[in-house]
This record gives structure tokens, sequence and C-alpha cells, in this order.
């Protein structure tokens, strides 16, 4: 597997040939977004590994091209977005119930 050091400490590192499996075993999840009609939708990785094979690789460039919008039709204006396991909660550090966290912490 080929490694692409981001940042100038090297420290980060992202995977140049990650395949499908590698994905699937790591609890990632995918969503697929339009940037024409902003539409979203969870991609359901074990049918496109049953489509394409464990072996095929699941980077943007990779897969980005088998989709199209299912809401507007669009093909070149969609995004991938990954979402790494245990990180799932939408809207974490946001105060959903009325309350102000900063008011909160502050005393008020």
């Amino acid at each position: 597997m080929r490694m692409l050091a981001v940042g100038s400490d090297q420290r980060y590192f992202c995977r140049m040939s990650e395949t499908i499996q590698h994905f699937l075993s790591s609890g990632d999840t995918y969503e697929i977004c339009c940037h024409a009609c902003h539409h979203h939708a969870k991609l359901d990785m074990v049918k496109l590994r049953d489509r394409l094979g464990p072996d095929h690789g699941c980077l943007h460039d990779d897969i980005i091209h088998l989709f199209r919008c299912s809401k507007c039709g669009e093909k070149r204006q969609l995004g991938l977005l990954r979402t790494p396991r245990g990180n799932d909660k939408r809207g974490q550090g946001r105060a959903h119930s009325g309350s102000n966290l900063y008011a909160k912490a502050k005393g008020g």
C-alpha cells in the first residue's frame, strides 16, 4: 500500500490504494452529496463491494463516476463525505434543546 504524507511533521497519512474491503473493515461510512441541489444519501458499501468486488478502490476518483443524484440527476457536481467510525453523531457540541451551552458554562 502506498502512503502519502500530509503536513510538515509527517504524522498524518492518507492511504493511496484503499480498497472497498479495507473501507468496510474500518467501520467508516460514506455519504454522497450533490452540490447542485444539496441532496445527501448514505452509500451502501456492501452493495458496492458485491457489484465491483472487494479489491476495487474506494477513493473519490475510483467510485464517484458511478453515481448520479437521485433527486436532480446531476452527475458532475457530486462529492463524497467520509465519516470515521465513532463520529456518527450529527451536531455534536450544538445545543439542541434550546439551552445555550456557552451560557451554562459561564453561569448564565
